[in-house]
């Protein structure tokens, strides 16, 4: 019994060291890749001034390439490179005029995105005073491009296209939406809560200590009050919302459907503004976060590798996506515009899952997610004294896939390369670990501006730019 034992374990070692010698033979050289890309990379024509109608130029391409997917993520490497605002605008307007794209999901807070939903729809006009709130949802020209785009296809057509920012955030914006509603459609629940919800503009949401936690500006608060008043919040938040969901068709009897659903979208995103997990839930747990327990750091710190926010962020946004593509007629389609970092399909090095995570064990091979990389340029991005400010990317490392994609491509300006043909598996199933990068919307001497992760694995396809310049703010003033 005792040698069976022996045997049966001597197989196994066998074979794991077999599965992982294989593994490391059939793993796919960078020259593979290289050549790979320099046989299936698609030219992209446009001018980077504007992004009028330069979605035709392309149009053959994006037809080869979209096809029949229903929700499709596009993604940037920086959050301040205007060629890639340029394109997904572009990609955008291709999508909604050919493909039927009636929901663009943005990564940017909700209550910026009621406001740009309304220009879009015609329901407010061209100089009302909050307009100036539709632009933060991405402050960029491209952007604002698209939006007066919008409006005006919104005017042409039946079945209206919308913007939604999947983002919690600015709940003391949201609360008066929400107050209102209640008070005109729901008199009775509104003096229960009023009072209470009223307070909303009062309470901000600060680290202390181990917690993430809410609080009243008092002289005398203290850690174990801010968590008391964060437990309340939450509880009381979440039962407006519930409240308002489980009466929902009871107000669309009252008030027009749009109202109804922003109200209800509204206290959402409220209630899971305050609902912070703890560094206790097994859910978010991982090693990385039982050190910075042990070591008294706080939960909700800003840290892309092992901060807690990103991993209930990402699982909150997905669930805000989700919800907005299961309202969508199913021969409508989705567009989600977010960081690479986010739209990504497989759980990363770290074990955080992303909102293209979630999408892609939901829809499958129904999603398709769209990554930027560039080899050069300047990027527009916070320092670490919250100035925003231009920098100079640094030069891509040899085991990067900007430098294997530079050296395959070293005359094209703009390509687009798919790999989830047939074709492409081959090299897909075999991607070895490169390095890609990864700039948030802060930038110090000490970012370290590429990360390990399996790209290939990551997204479906891939627009290269060989160089770029910083992205181009704007101000708020829209065309009558």
């Amino acid at each position: 019994m005792f040698f069976a034992r022996l045997l049966q374990l001597a197989l196994i070692s066998m074979l794991f060291f077999l599965c992982i010698t294989c593994d490391t033979i059939d793993a796919p050289t960078q020259a593979e890749i290289k050549q790979f890309v320099q046989k299936y990379s698609l030219s992209l024509h446009f001018r980077e001034d504007s992004v009028s109608n330069h979605f035709l130029n392309n149009k053959l391409v994006y037809d080869s390439l979209f096809g029949d997917k229903r929700i499709i993520g596009l993604g940037e490497s920086t959050h301040g490179t205007h060629e890639s605002s340029v394109i997904n605008c572009e990609i955008i307007k291709y999508l909604v005029q050919y493909k039927n794209c009636k929901a663009i999901c943005m990564e940017g807070y909700y209550f910026h995105s009621v406001v740009a939903n309304d220009y879009i729809l015609n329901r407010i006009p061209h100089n009302d005073p909050s307009i100036v709130q539709a632009g933060c949802v991405k402050p960029v020209q491209p952007f604002k491009e698209l939006l007066e785009w919008l409006r005006q296809y919104n005017k042409s057509t039946l079945h209206k296209v919308q913007i939604f920012g999947v983002c919690f955030g600015g709940y003391s914006s949201l609360a008066p939406i929400v107050l209102n509603f209640i008070q005109q459609y729901d008199s009775s629940y509104y003096t229960v809560i009023a009072n209470t919800y009223n307070q909303l503009q009062d309470i901000t949401l600060a680290p202390v200590s181990t917690k993430s936690v809410a609080f009243t500006y008092t002289q005398d608060w203290s850690e174990e009050i801010a968590i008391d008043s964060l437990r309340q919040w939450t509880s009381i938040t979440h039962k407006v919302y519930d409240h308002l969901s489980l009466n929902k068709h009871i107000y669309y009897q009252k008030a027009d459907k749009h109202t109804v659903d922003v109200t209800i979208f509204a206290a959402k995103m409220i209630a899971q503004d305050f609902a912070r997990p703890d560094m206790r839930d097994k859910k978010y747990d991982n090693l990385g976060e039982n050190l910075m327990r042990k070591l008294g750091l706080s939960t909700y710190i800003r840290s892309k590798n092992i901060g807690l926010v990103y991993k209930y962020k990402d699982s909150c946004w997905a669930t805000n996506t989700k919800e907005i593509i299961k309202e969508l007629p199913i021969d409508e389609r989705i567009v989600i515009w977010a960081h690479n970092n986010h739209i990504g399909r497989i759980i990363t090095p770290n074990e955080t899952k992303r909102l293209g995570y979630y999408l892609g064990m939901e829809f499958g091979n129904q999603y398709y997610p769209v990554g930027h990389i560039f080899y050069k340029g300047v990027f527009q991005a916070l320092d670490e004294n919250g100035y925003s400010k231009q920098f100079h990317t640094q030069t891509p490392p040899h085991n990067s896939i900007e430098e294997i994609f530079s050296s395959a491509l070293p005359t094209k300006p703009s390509v687009i390369v798919p790999f989830n043909t047939e074709t492409s598996l081959q090299i897909v199933r075999r991607a070895p670990k490169l390095l890609i990068r990864l700039i948030g919307f802060l930038y110090t001497p000490k970012t370290q501006e590429f990360v390990e992760e399996y790209p290939l694995n990551q997204f479906d396809a891939f627009i290269y730019l060989r160089n770029t310049t910083p992205e181009k703010r704007f101000t708020m003033k829209f065309a009558p």
